[in-house]
C-alpha cells in the first residue's frame, strides 16, 4: 500500500515538490496589500476611513499631507483612500512620481490622468509623445500679410548685406565699381543663389505649421489639464489625485511637483474640483526644500501654506506588532524561527515602528541560518535570537559590530559590557 502511495505522489508531482522544498520562504518586499488582513491589524483601514471622510466633506481644491517614515504604511493607506473614493463620487488618479523620475513628470502625469480617468480617450500618450506641431490652414489675405511682414523685410535685409559684401570684394579685385560689375561678382560668388534659396525657404516656413505648447512648459501643462478636467467624465465628479513617492525623487523634481500642484492643479474655483493626497516623509521633504532654496529657508512655513491639512501616521500598538512578527516568522517557513518568543521580542524591540523593515530584517536573517545549517553550527541554530541581536547591531551600529567581530567573534575573547562600551567610545573618537 505504501508503495502505491509513493508511486501516486511521484505521478502527481507531489514527491518532487517535497524533495525540492528549500525549507524557507523569502517575504515579498512591497507595501502591505490593501486587500488583506494586515490593514485591519495596523489600523490602516480606520485611518483611511477618516482621511476619506475629511476629503469627502472638504471644499475643493484641498490638499492633505500624510506624514510617515518609509515602511509604515503610507502607500497602503493612500491606496485604501483611493479605493473608497472610487466607490463614491470621485474619479481617481494614483501617480507614482518615483516611477517616472527619469522622464518628464508633467507629461507622464497627463498620460496617467488620461489612462486612469478617461480610459485613454484623450489620446495623450500618442499626442504628447509625438511632434508638437500641426499643419495650419491660412487664408490668402493672411498669407499676403505674412509675406510682407516676414519674408519681404528679411529679403531686403539679406540683399543689402550681399550687395555690401559684393561691393567690398569689387574694391579689392576691380577698380571699376559700376553696378553691373558688382552684380556680376555677386553671381560669381554664388551670393544671388543663396538669396533665392533663402526666399524660397521663407515661403515654405509660412506654409508650415503652428507650434503647440510643450507639455514641459507651464502653459502647455496647464492647457492640457484644463482640457482634461473640462471633460464630461468630471462634470459631476470630484478628482482625487494621489502623488506617491514624492520624497524619493530628486530634490528639484520634488519641489517642481509641489509648485505645479500649487500653481496649476489646485487653483481656487469650482471648475477645479481637485483633491490631493500626498503620502510622504515630511523630514525628507524638508531636506529637499532646503537643498533647493538654501538652509535658511523656512520649510515649516512652506509646508503649512502648501497643505491644507497634515496627518501623522500614529505608532503601532505592541500587540499588533507581536502578531504581525509571529505571522511573518511562520510565513518564512524557517523551522528555527517557529514559536521562538525571544526572537520575536528582539525583532519587535529593534524594529517596532516599521513593518516593512521587519520583513527585510527577517529576509536578511534567513541566509545566516542557511549558512549555519551548512556549517552545522548547532549553538547558532538553537538560539536564533542571539543571531538576530548580532544582525541588529550590524545594521544599526556598524562600528560596534566591527569591534565585536574582531575582538570577540573571531578571536573568541570574552568581553564584558564595560570593556565593549570603552572600546566603542574610543573607536568613535578616532573616527570623528
Amino acid at each position: 500500500m505504501s508503495g502505491f502511495i509513493e508511486k501516486a505522489k511521484e505521478v502527481l508531482g507531489l514527491k518532487q515538490q517535497e524533495t525540492n522544498d528549500p525549507g524557507f520562504y523569502l517575504l515579498p518586499d512591497r507595501p502591505i496589500s490593501p486587500d488583506k488582513e494586515e490593514d485591519i491589524r495596523f489600523g490602516h483601514q480606520q485611518l483611511a476611513n477618516a482621511v476619506f471622510q475629511l476629503l469627502k466633506n472638504a471644499e475643493p481644491p484641498f490638499t492633505i499631507g500624510l506624514y510617515g517614515k518609509w515602511g509604515v504604511g503610507k502607500t497602503t493607506i493612500a491606496s485604501l483612500v483611493k479605493k473608497l473614493a472610487c466607490n463614491d463620487n470621485f474619479k481617481c488618479l494614483f501617480f507614482d512620481a518615483w516611477k517616472y523620475e527619469r522622464d518628464s513628470l508633467r507629461r507622464q502625469f497627463l498620460i496617467e490622468l488620461d489612462r486612469q480617468v478617461f480610459n485613454k480617450r484623450l489620446g495623450y500618450k500618442e499626442k504628447l509623445n509625438q511632434t508638437l506641431s500641426k499643419p495650419e490652414k491660412i487664408t490668402v489675405w493672411d498669407y499676403i500679410k505674412r509675406v510682407f511682414s516676414s519674408v519681404v523685410p528679411r529679403t531686403i535685409g539679406i540683399l543689402t548685406i550681399l550687395l555690401v559684401l559684393a561691393f567690398i570684394a569689387s574694391t579689392f579685385f576691380n577698380k571699376n565699381k559700376d553696378v553691373s560689375t558688382i552684380l556680376n561678382l555677386a553671381f560669381q560668388l554664388g551670393l544671388v543663389g543663396t538669396l533665392v534659396s533663402f526666399i524660397l525657404s521663407s515661403f515654405e516656413v509660412i506654409k508650415g505649421s503652428t507650434q503647440l505648447h510643450r507639455t514641459d512648459s507651464a502653459e502647455g501643462f496647464e492647457d492640457h489639464f484644463i482640457e482634461a478636467i473640462s471633460e464630461s467624465e468630471l462634470r459631476d465628479k470630484k478628482l482625487l489625485v494621489v502623488v506617491d513617492n514624492l520624497d524619493r525623487v530628486e530634490d528639484s523634481k520634488a519641489v517642481g511637483i509641489l509648485s505645479d500642484i500649487k500653481t496649476f492643479l489646485s487653483r481656487d474655483g469650482n471648475e477645479y474640483k481637485t483633491f490631493f493626497l500626498i503620502p510622504c516623509d515630511d523630514q525628507a521633504l524638508r531636506s529637499q526644500l532646503s537643498a533647493i532654496y538654501g538652509e535658511g529657508f523656512d520649510t515649516d512655513e512652506f509646508l503649512r501654506k502648501f497643505f491644507n491639512l497634515t496627518i501623522k501616521i500614529p505608532k503601532f500598538i505592541d500587540l499588533d506588532l507581536f502578531n504581525y512578527v509571529r505571522d511573518l516568522l511562520t510565513a518564512s517557513k524557517v523551522s528555527e524561527f517557529q514559536n521562538d518568543i525571544n526572537l520575536e521580542g528582539v525583532i519587535i524591540y529593534a524594529l517596532r515602528d516599521n513593518p516593512r523593515e521587519i520583513k527585510q530584517f527577517i529576509n536578511s536573517l534567513i541566509p545566516q541560518v542557511l549558512l549555519a545549517r551548512e556549517r552545522k553550527l548547532d549553538p547558532i541554530l538553537n538560539n536564533p535570537a542571539f543571531l538576530a541581536k548580532l544582525l541588529v547591531i550590524r545594521q544599526k551600529f556598524p562600528i560596534l559590530y566591527e569591534i565585536l567581530e574582531e575582538r570577540s567573534l573571531r578571536a573568541q575573547i570574552s568581553l564584558d559590557t564595560n570593556e565593549i562600551i570603552d572600546l566603542y567610545k574610543a573607536e568613535l573618537k578616532l573616527r570623528q
